[in-house]
């Protein structure tokens, strides 16, 4: 296998080590990896196209954000996602083995906060408002991508790869697919 580049430690990272780490996708990128392409799959196989597959996708990330919501809020509450050190209001007491604890960003608390006060108000108005089929998607998936994009850099213990978590690179992917899925709903409409 070829080397791309190195990691920090200066061993060797391979084009499989950067895309595919299984210890890195155990958590909610390899999730919505796997279930957007579960989702995919799925409808390919039930020949499932158009607006009825748009629909469909607008109805499965209605219940990502919802349930991802819950599932933020308990990572907030165990402080699973330790960010840098700050003095920023929303900083809490991480413990350490010696000495007093730090002050770190909890990155599960602001992804919550980003779910439940962003995503799930846009969720219910565009619900509300009879946006085109694809649009809530679209939209949803941007605003994810790229709030998770910026709170990772203020992850600590992530490994990086050309400076950028797998999240992140996963968050680029998502943004494009985003604004493609965006393009292809606006073209739709101004055919019909």
């Amino acid at each position: 296998m070829a080397v791309l580049g190195y990691s920090a430690s200066g061993t060797p990272v391979s084009f499989a080590e950067i895309f595919l780490p299984p210890y890195e996708f155990t958590a909610s990128s390899g999730f919505f990896l796997f279930a957007f392409a579960g989702f995919f799959a799925a409808s390919w196989f039930h020949k499932i196209r158009g607006s009825l597959r748009l629909t469909l996708g607008d109805c499965f990330v209605r219940a990502i954000v919802a349930g991802f919501c819950i599932g933020r809020l308990g990572c907030a509450i165990i402080f699973d996602h330790v960010g840098t050190q700050t003095d920023f209001f929303l900083g809490q007491p991480y413990p350490r083995l010696w000495g007093p604890p730090e002050i770190r960003h909890n990155l599960g608390l602001y992804e919550f906060l980003l779910l439940s006060f962003v995503l799930l108000p846009l969720n219910i108005a565009l619900s509300k408002r009879k946006a085109a089929p694809g649009v809530l998607s679209g939209v949803a998936i941007l605003i994810y991508c790229t709030g998770r994009f910026f709170l990772d850099f203020l992850r600590e213990l992530d490994a990086r790869h050309y400076g950028l978590t797998p999240a992140q690179w996963l968050c680029i992917a998502g943004a494009f697919f985003s604004l493609g899925l965006l393009l292809k709903v606006r073209a739709k409409r101004s055919r019909a």
